[in-house]
């Protein structure tokens, strides 16, 4: 005790002794730190389930809320998503981007984050594959067997840290596992995505077509076509595509 006494004597004895003291003040570096408040004002009923979602997790309110933005933001939803407007593809125009047109039965959905953080996207694996067409046909991995596909579909349901999101695309509803269909798929990567994201899906019914794209303009000679006229109609586009220089 005596010495730190004496030290704090030394200290206030020199205090005021030239070159003791800078001139000016010393500037403090400001660092943040990771972290930022933002106050938001809720409905009560929306601020009493909060509470109540928070104390059945176990975590603190501010926690749920971060992880609810942190979903939020990652699943793109600030991409505020429409019916496309303006000229409509035709066949033609889809068909010349296809690398694959399939008829099959919907199997059972997968739903997932992109890899980017920035949509989600569904899987449809399709039961008893018939290919009518295919750009760079594919072998199985086992003998005997006959390949199959699955349709990537963007938009779905996921849940991340216990919260679920739903990415809705107004374009294209939701595929329908156990119905019927016949799509044109773009190779994307290693997945097979629907032609044009929205175009590019049509579901049979009592054997005629019907697309699937929410626009009633979009190829009305096709709409309620029967199955075995659309597929004359699709090869024969496909063969004027082989045969034209532009191909």
């Amino acid at each position: 005790m005596k010495e730190t006494r004496n030290a704090a004597d030394s200290v206030l004895a020199h205090s005021e002794d030239e070159g003791e003291w800078e001139d000016g003040p010393e500037q403090i570096e400001s660092r943040p730190s990771g972290t930022q408040v933002i106050s938001a004002r809720l409905p009560t009923v929306l601020a009493e389930h909060l509470l109540a979602e928070a104390s059945n997790r176990g975590i603190r309110p501010s926690e749920l809320v971060r992880q609810a933005v942190e979903v939020y933001m990652r699943s793109a939803v600030g991409r505020v998503a429409s019916v496309p407007s303006g000229p409509l593809p035709t066949m033609s125009d889809l068909l010349g981007i296809t690398d694959v047109v399939v008829m099959g039965t919907i199997g059972n959905p997968r739903s997932y984050v992109s890899e980017d953080q920035r949509d989600v996207y569904t899987d449809y694996p399709i039961n008893n594959a018939v290919f009518i067409y295919q750009k760079q046909p594919t072998a199985t991995q086992t003998p005997g067997t006959l390949p199959g596909v699955t349709v990537t579909q963007l938009g779905g349901t996921v849940t991340v840290n216990g919260t679920k999101f739903t990415q809705k695309e107004p374009a294209l509803l939701p595929l329908q596992s156990g119905t019927q269909g016949l799509f044109l798929l773009q190779r994307i990567g290693t997945k097979y995505q629907i032609t044009r994201v929205y175009y590019g899906a049509f579901r049979i019914v009592d054997g005629v077509l019907l697309p699937l794209m929410a626009r009633k303009d979009f190829l009305p000679e096709y709409r309620n076509m029967t199955v075995s006229a659309a597929v004359t109609s699709i090869r024969a586009i496909l063969q004027n595509h082989t045969n034209s220089p532009q191909r």
